[in-house]
């Protein structure tokens, strides 16, 4: 569970270090929208929830408070967004709000950069 936690946690950090490089680009053109995703993969950490005891207290906190900021973002991104509509699982949100946007990923990505290091603490070397 750790292991695929972990492995998980990387990619969802290496997902919002790729969307804040997006947003912080200055190339935009006036007008431009960028996209972000209606709902975001929880998968391991609702089927691993279950054996939450099996890691340290401060795992715990660290991976609980990380995937609950990673659960709020959809509902962020509907905020800056300005509309109910979607296109294709995602919302448009105007170049405007891209620094708020930039605000909450990386406040987002911190969170779950702390659970990585708990959990790397734990298993060493991976």
């Amino acid at each position: 569970m750790r292991r695929a936690m972990l492995a998980d946690l990387r990619s969802v950090a290496s997902s919002l270090q790729l969307r804040i490089e997006h947003a912080k680009r200055t190339d935009h053109k006036p007008g431009s929208k960028f996209l972000a995703p209606t709902k975001e993969r929880l998968e391991i950490y609702d089927h691993s929830i279950v054996n939450i005891g099996l890691l340290t207290s401060a795992e715990v906190s660290a991976v609980i408070t990380a995937y609950g900021w990673i659960r709020t973002l959809p509902e962020g991104a509907a905020v800056l967004s300005e509309s109910t509509t979607t296109v294709h699982g995602y919302y448009d949100i105007r170049l405007e709000h891209s620094q708020l946007l930039i605000l909450s990923l990386d406040d987002t990505l911190q969170r779950v950069q702390v659970a990585i290091r708990e959990l790397t603490a734990e298993l060493g070397p991976v």
